[in-house]
C-alpha cells in the first residue's frame, strides 16, 4: 500500500470499542477521509475531533 494516496480513500466504519477506535484512529492519522457509526454514539465522538463524520446509520455510510 506504499504507493497508494491515502488522501483519496474514504472509509465508512462500523464499530468503535477498544480496538475499532485505535484502528479507525490510525486511518484518520494516515489522512483518510472516515464516517463511523457506532450504536452508542458517543463512543465515536472522539474521533469526530480527529475528523471522521458520524453518522446515524449504518445505511449511511
Amino acid at each position: 500500500m506504499a504507493d497508494t494516496d491515502l488522501n483519496s480513500l474514504r472509509v465508512g466504519w462500523i464499530g468503535t470499542g477498544r480496538m475499532g477506535l485505535a484502528m479507525s484512529r490510525r486511518l484518520l492519522d494516515a489522512g483518510v477521509k472516515l464516517s463511523v457509526w457506532n450504536r452508542t454514539k458517543a463512543k465515536a465522538e472522539p474521533l469526530a475531533e480527529h475528523g471522521a463524520t458520524i453518522v446515524d446509520s449504518p445505511r449511511d455510510l
